[in-house]
């Protein structure tokens, strides 16, 4: 979506993507896009191709789209190259920190050569040293506009609650299952769906099963590319993860107009949910039961907070005012004459131990020779 909002303002733009099986694209992307597809592991050979790629490419602007510690490649190919660099934070970062997979130290190090830093949401940016607030712009993410809202039906027929994402143990589907497995005996008109795969998904078979689920009651639909149609089916979406960036199935239930129901101890979910206003927030425990059973036996209360969905995501999360904020942020980073990879104690600055750990742990094959030249070190 950024790389079409710029395409469609004049800008060349190139895409570099790291996927060892080559797939192509599933997001329809401008004609003019450029994409360009490297292994996910970096080697010293396939970093310097890229390099000579971006050369010839003559960039104005390097963006950075990751999770973890592969940000280092990209302030590697922004020292090289001495342009702007933005980069950009799709995880929530006290999960990245707690898995191993991109530790404070080395965070802070990495964004200090960045030039701009987009974060997800305003409680990441305490993650951050202070040193680095003044880099940092916050945008939401955002959800492609629906055709049509949900349906919400409360008529006669089974009425759908709806789970979206991964089948694997951070995301609690099995605490679903037992939520679910109470709530239908409450509302035995309702039934869940689950749109997703993952190594879950026998365990969680065999676990409805033993809750006395039956097929009326549950479906496993397995991976769906166009969860739209299913967000116009439901009425109630779910989500008792234990962490989440920032949700895109959240923000893709509230532009249909559906009310959520998720956990308060996931980071962050209390700012996408307004409990009480859009959805309930509750512990994955007996009060996720309690919560399913409230908006299924309330149609009035259910209708009223998808409806408070729908217009907050107008607000806050429409691709209108998504786009606008990104342009800006682009254009703005661009714009800066001397960014900090053309400073020459950039790398100096950073702590040797943080680095040496990152190389190690895969963040880039050149990253280590870069700092030993600009230390001066052969």
């Amino acid at each position: 979506m950024i790389a079409n909002l710029c395409a469609e303002q004049g800008h060349r733009v190139f895409i570099h993507t790291f996927d060892n099986a080559g797939g192509r694209p599933t997001y329809p992307l401008h004609t003019g896009i450029e994409v360009r597809t490297h292994r996910e592991r970096p080697t010293p050979v396939n970093e310097m191709q890229i390099l000579l790629e971006l050369t010839t490419q003559c960039p104005d602007l390097v963006i950075g789209l990751h999770l973890d510690r592969g940000f280092y490649q990209y302030v590697y190919y922004a020292h090289r190259l001495g342009v702007p660099l933005l980069l950009s934070e799709h995880d929530n970062p006290v999960y990245t920190h707690k898995m191993g997979r991109f530790f404070k130290e080395e965070r802070d190090v990495i964004f200090f050569g960045a030039d701009r830093i987009h974060l997800l949401a305003d409680t990441f940016l305490e993650t951050l040293s202070p040193s680095l607030w003044d880099r940092v712009r916050i945008i939401p993410n955002t959800a492609t506009e629906p055709e049509l809202p949900a349906r919400l039906e409360s008529g006669s027929g089974p009425k759908t609650v709806l789970y979206v994402g991964r089948l694997v143990p951070v995301k609690r589907v099995a605490n679903l299952l037992v939520a679910i497995s109470a709530a239908v005996k409450e509302a035995p008109d309702w039934r869940l769906q689950i749109a997703g795969d993952g190594r879950e998904e026998q365990p969680l078979r065999t676990l409805a099963g033993k809750l006395g689920l039956s097929r009326d009651e549950i479906l496993f639909m397995g991976r769906i590319e166009d969860t739209y149609a299913l967000y116009r089916a439901a009425s109630i979406l779910v989500l008792p993860s234990e962490w989440e960036a920032q949700s895109l199935v959240v923000i893709e239930a509230m532009a249909h107009g559906l009310p959520v129901v998720a956990c308060k101890d996931c980071q962050g979910m209390d700012a996408l949910v307004r409990d009480g206003v859009t959805g309930l927030l509750t512990d994955p425990g007996p009060g996720l039961a309690r919560a399913l059973t409230r908006l299924m036996r309330d149609p009035v209360l259910l209708a009223e907070m998808g409806k408070a969905g729908r217009e907050r995501y107008e607000k806050e999360f429409a691709p209108e005012a998504f786009g606008k904020r990104w342009l800006a942020l682009i254009e703005e980073t661009a714009a800066i004459s001397e960014p900090v990879a053309r400073q020459a104690n950039i790398l100096h600055q950073w702590p040797e131990a943080a680095l040496e750990q990152a190389v190690a742990q895969g963040a880039g094959a050149n990253v280590a020779k870069v700092i030993q030249m600009s230390r001066g070190k052969k």
